[in-house]
C-alpha cells in the first residue's frame, strides 16, 4: 500500500533503491526510510532526528574541547541514525 507524500519523486525513488540494496545485504533486519505522519502522509524518518548534547563525561575530558565536542556530536549522530534505521 502506497501512501501520499510531499517528498519529491526523485528522493522517493532513491529511498526505494537504497532500501532494495540494504535489504539484499541484510535480509534478516528491518529497515525504515519513511514513516507515516499524523496526516497519513509518508515522510522521511530523518525529519524526526534530533541532535543530542554530548554526555557530561565528554565535556569533562581533558584535552582540546574544540576537537572533542565536535567529534562526540558526530559520533552521537551516527549511533542515533544506526539505532533508528535498524529497527
Amino acid at each position: 500500500m502506497q501512501f501520499e507524500s510531499n517528498e519529491s519523486e526523485q528522493l522517493l525513488d532513491a529511498a526505494t533503491k537504497y532500501m532494495d540494496q540494504v535489504e539484499k545485504m541484510f535480509p534478516t533486519r528491518a529497515f525504515a526510510t519513511a514513516v507515516t505522519d499524523i496526516n497519513g502522509k509518508n515522510v522521511f524518518i530523518t525529519k524526526y532526528f534530533k541532535a543530542l548534547d554530548p554526555p557530561k563525561e565528554v565535556l569533562e575530558l581533558p584535552g582540546d574541547q574544540e576537537v572533542i565536542i565536535p567529534l562526540s556530536l558526530y559520533s552521537g549522530r551516527l549511533s542515533s541514525a544506526i539505532t533508528v534505521l535498524i529497527l
